[in-house]
């Protein structure tokens, strides 16, 4: 019998920094033979993997600086002070872009979706314009989309976790981006390349201790769950490609 998989919340990402789903972190969402090396599939100009930025410049990359005062300044303050930044692989698939820009706007829908296709999801709670969040004994996290544009999502969240059973919760601040970019391979087939970048902000003590705890890994811990997130999207907007006939259904879920 195939074995069910394990899709966490992507927004548990959080949760795992803060030593809160540790054993989750450890699934795989596709194993990594039935995901094909498609890096060549069309150009991309990015770099692989972003390099810090000073506050300033990567607010301008992440285009930030147009957001309106009040979400400007928790972004500009998530970015003053962050104790990690790091980037999930870059990853290109199949699919129709058009799908994908729909399940990175509605992350409660991919999880239903996902759960049809027989995985198990964290429930995530649509809360209107862009709003969205999670919760569990935990800890739970609020979040809302602050750039949307055809090439890039910016999400900003707050929350709050426990990085040990017998510790206090711990606050977190963070901003998740989607870099993305649209195309073709030489048969013409639409595709989609994207990469995952968390800033992450929270009490340096406890993110420390954590550290200490896991060795010193949390960074490299941080890039797997990253490839997650993108598997997330990226997994199922193929599997939306690959299954045509199902996409009426699963696009009508409420």
């Amino acid at each position: 019998m195939q074995r069910r998989r394990t899709l966490p919340g992507w927004l548990g990402l959080f949760a795992l920094l803060l030593s809160t789903a540790f054993a989750t972190a450890q699934t795989q969402v596709v194993p990594a033979a039935e995901k094909p090396d498609r890096s060549s599939l069309f150009p991309w100009r990015a770099k692989s993997r972003p390099a810090p930025s000073k506050a300033a410049g990567l607010a301008s990359r992440l285009e930030i600086d147009v957001l309106p005062e009040d979400q400007k300044a928790k972004a500009l303050a998530v970015l003053e002070k962050p104790v990690l930044h790091a980037s999930g692989p870059l990853e290109a698939f199949y699919c129709q872009p058009d799908i994908y820009q729909f399940l990175l706007d509605h992350p409660d829908k991919a999880a239903k979706m996902w759960r049809k296709f027989g995985a198990q999801c964290a429930d995530i709670e649509e809360r209107g314009e862009g709003r969205f969040a999670w919760k569990d004994e935990t800890g739970q996290l609020n979040w809302q989309t602050v750039v949307r544009t055809s090439r890039l999502r910016v999400w900003y969240a707050e929350g709050w976790g426990k990085p040990a059973p017998l510790l206090p919760s711990v606050a977190v601040k963070a901003l998740l981006v989607m870099h993305l970019q649209e195309g073709h391979d030489q048969a013409g087939k639409p595709a989609v390349r994207h990469q995952c970048e968390l800033i992450l902000q929270t009490d340096s003590k406890a993110f420390a201790l954590v550290a200490r705890l896991l060795g010193g890994s949390v960074p490299r811990m941080a890039e797997q769950y990253l490839g997650q997130v993108e598997t997330f999207f990226a997994g199922l907007a193929s599997k939306l490609d690959e299954y045509p006939e199902r996409v009426p259904e699963l696009m009508a879920i409420p």
